[in-house]
């Protein structure tokens, strides 16, 4: 019997808040249990009604109706299911009632006699397990006797024994027995009979009296499934409590993120504008030195300046001096003789005044301007941004903001902005992004869980490797909630919706003859140029990375390559009039050459990846080629004809879920479905091909066609019926010439390669 943990007795408080009545608090006397599973004592009842209600003190819950009146429990069946009544809790008073028998074991204290009709007020000396009776020693020869002989065996234990058992141990012993029911209405007789409508007990009385039309049923018949159900309620409980301390576990963890995020954020603002102030202490001194500079660099100008006139001054006294004297003591031939002289004297200094700048020319003002002053005031006001992490509402994605279309072909790749309650990126990363797939129409399972990459730029990559096959939900959590738009419905696209143009992948240099192209499971992107010998590559967003090969026979070189494959060992395998070559697809560099002379102008190559073996159309022998992966011929399907199971030319080769070959017979005009040993199986486009290439098969099971001398893309369905038709010949958007190259890249789009251009749908 499981047991609530123990309590020491109390008479009136109790800490748990179920094992005491929620209206006064103390142990409950008579309690009834309550819908919100809390108790009230039979005289507490009025003090919480609230109408036809009882309102729990404690949690407010107000779902349960005061109990049932004599007259609704007595077997009338009334139509009250959907009401809950408060019940009688006697187990929470036996529950209680051992734990105070526990209590006194535990403590020492002297255990009294709990026969009814002791009157010898002896301490008890043994316990019976099936009475779940205390008796003194008189008793205990009286319940040997007569007990014994009238019911049976009835196990008695010694006092002492009990104090060597544990805490649960002795909880189960010393459990009183459930009184057995009996009816209200007809005293003393038992309850025997369960409505299963109403929801009410009834006695073989009420049973036969009642002619009511609802299922009642024995007890015992009642009783298991109701057990159950209580046993799976506690379950519930139990895994909604794990969910909680599982919450509180994290919250209690991301409370410690906080406080070191708070930590360092102060940290940062110190810093920076402790750099903002070396900064400005930096500038400060730096003017101050410039005005110093400034002002000493005019001081010795000034200080030149006196010098001078001074020194002018001095030699201007001296030969004023000299005339003077000159002319106060000159006779007339002296002074007719010297006039000439001083004459000149005079003009020379007066010409050399007048070259001179007398007067000051330095501006005696050194002056400070606050320029920019406004801007880094502003700058400064508006310096910083705290971020308070992610707000989910402000979170969406980039590619889309309604619905989001899969073509089934690859995984489903998006980009998560995350943004705080400022709408500024949340660019140091770390934030708690979840994303979940789950069907449109609910059904029974886990959700397929996306992976989740942090570039740490507020920006967080979330790719899908499997998706369902119908329309789903795709849920985004930010911090457990929802991001902008969540869920969003994503849906399989519908090649009937293909046809208009989107662009054209742009390319290093000019084309030729752009032929194969292939989007690997990464994401990453590889176009042939049948002309010139050349693979490029591309990455998941059109973005040209590297260009490999050269046109030739040599190792290395490629002639007129076509169709490409990757292997799951990251081996880029390439058909082309040299064979096939095998490239890394980390760096471009030849790996190995296999089918050289052997291979008679090959266009597709398809890798079977469970069987790990390589399927290649070879066009001019009119067959299929199998070889290993490391490059070994195995065998031949197929040969030069027109009837099932023969080819003329063939070109486009698909592997089908059900290991089965769809292969285009270019001049049969047709596509043929074969077994991997190249039995027939049926074909279909006879008469609406012309001239048909490569094969691309959607999720959903419809065939996309390359029709190249129909200058168009046909669609089948699984059965081979066309179903839609887009692209003509030209040259604007939307018009192809001669099309080759099929392939669907994560996001949707579908790449034709053309003459001279890869265009985009």
């Amino acid at each position: 019997m499981a047991s609530l943990p123990l309590k020491k007795k109390q008479n009136s408080v109790t800490k748990n808040s179920v094992l005491a009545c929620c209206s006064c608090k103390k142990s409950p006397r008579e309690p009834f249990l309550m819908g919100c599973l809390h108790s009230v004592c039979r005289e507490c009842i009025n003090d919480i009604k609230v109408g036809d209600r009882l309102k729990c003190p404690l949690c407010g819950d107000v779902s349960t109706s005061p109990p049932r009146t004599e007259n609704q429990s007595r077997g009338f069946c009334h139509p009250i299911r959907n009401r809950c009544f408060a019940v009688p809790n006697a187990p929470l008073e036996r529950h209680l009632a051992t734990q105070e028998r526990v209590a006194k074991l535990r403590s020492g204290e002297e255990i009294g006699c709990t026969n009814k009709g002791c009157r010898s007020a002896q301490p008890a000396i043994v316990f019976c397990k099936a009475c779940k009776e205390f008796y003194c020693a008189i008793c205990q020869q009286g319940h040997q006797i007569f007990v014994h002989r009238l019911e049976g065996d009835h196990s008695e234990i010694a006092l002492n024994k009990l104090y060597l058992m544990t805490d649960n141990e002795l909880f189960d012993l010393l459990s009183p027995r459930p009184n057995p029911g009996t009816c209200s209405e007809h005293r003393g007789k038992p309850l025997e009979y369960y409505c299963e409508v109403c929801e009410t007990l009834l006695c073989q009385v009420c049973y036969t009296e009642v002619d009511n039309p609802h299922r009642c049923r024995y007890l015992e018949q009642s009783v298991d499934p109701r057990r159950k159900s209580i046993q799976v309620a506690g379950k519930v409980m139990d895994y909604w409590k794990a969910q909680y301390q599982r919450g509180l576990e994290e919250n209690d963890n991301v409370k410690v993120v906080a406080e070191q995020s708070n930590d360092y954020a102060q940290q940062e603002v110190i810093y920076a504008f402790k750099q903002l102030q070396d900064a400005l202490d930096e500038r400060k001194y730096a003017l101050l030195e410039k005005i110093t500079a400034t002002n000493n660099l005019k001081m010795k100008e000034f200080t030149l300046k006196n010098d001078h006139y001074i020194a002018s001054i001095d030699s201007l006294s001296e030969k004023q001096v000299a005339i003077n004297v000159f002319g106060c003591q000159a006779g007339s031939h002296e002074l007719l003789q010297g006039q000439p002289l001083i004459v000149k004297a005079e003009q020379r200094t007066t010409a050399r005044c007048r070259s001179e700048t007398i007067h000051p020319t330095i501006s005696p003002r050194v002056t400070f301007d606050r320029q920019n002053e406004a801007a880094l005031l502003s700058a400064i006001r508006r310096f910083g941004h705290v971020g308070d992490g992610a707000c989910a509402e402000n979170c969406s994605l980039k590619e889309q903001t309604q619905d989001i279309l899969h073509n089934g072909i690859g995984p489903v790749v998006l980009s998560l902005s995350v943004m705080d309650s400022g709408q500024c990126p949340c660019n140091r990363g770390g934030e708690d992004v979840k994303a979940f797939l789950r069907p449109a129409q609910p059904v029974p399972g886990p959700a397929i869980r996306g992976k989740v990459e942090d570039h740490n730029d507020g920006s967080y990559k979330i790719t899908f490797d499997a998706t369902y096959p119908g329309e789903c939900n795709l849920y985004l959590l930010v911090s457990n909630r929802h991001a902008h738009g969540s869920p969003i419905l994503v849906k399989p696209q519908d090649v009937r919706a293909l046809g208009k143009s989107k662009g054209f992948l742009k390319f290093p240099e000019e084309l030729k003859w752009p032929f194969g192209i292939l989007v690997a499971p990464d994401g990453f992107m590889f176009v042939s140029d049948n002309t010139l010998g050349r693979i490029y590559m591309f990455d998941a967003n059109e973005i040209h990375i590297r260009t490999f090969g050269e046109k030739g026979e040599k190792a290395g070189q490629l002639l007129n390559p076509r169709s490409m494959e990757v292997s799951g060992m990251g081996e880029l395998f390439v058909a082309s009039n040299n064979g096939v070559d095998v490239f890394s697809v980390v760096d471009g560099s030849f790996v190995r050459r296999f089918g050289y002379r052997e291979l008679n102008a090959p266009y597709a190559i398809k890798i079977h990846q469970k069987m790990q073996v390589i399927f290649i159309t070879d066009t001019n022998n009119h067959c299929i080629r199998v070889y290993s992966m490391a490059g070994k011929f195995k065998r031949k399907i197929g040969s030069k004809g027109s009837s099932p199971g023969q080819f003329f030319y063939p070109t486009g080769l698909l592997i089908l879920p059900n290991d089965l070959l769809c292969v285009s017979d270019n001049c049969n005009d047709r596509i043929q479905i074969l077994t991997m040993h190249g039995n027939f199986v049926k074909q279909f486009g006879k008469g609406l091909l012309n001239k048909p290439n490569s094969l691309l098969r959607t999720k959903d099971g419809n065939i996309l066609v390359a029709d190249s001398a129909g200058h168009c893309i046909r669609a089948f369905d699984e059965e081979g019926n066309l179903i839609h038709t887009f692209g003509r010949l030209g040259e604007h958007p939307g018009e192809v010439t001669d099309p080759h190259g099929l392939a669907f890249n994560r996001y949707g789009k579908l790449f034709v390669t053309e003459c001279e251009r890869v265009q985009i749908f």
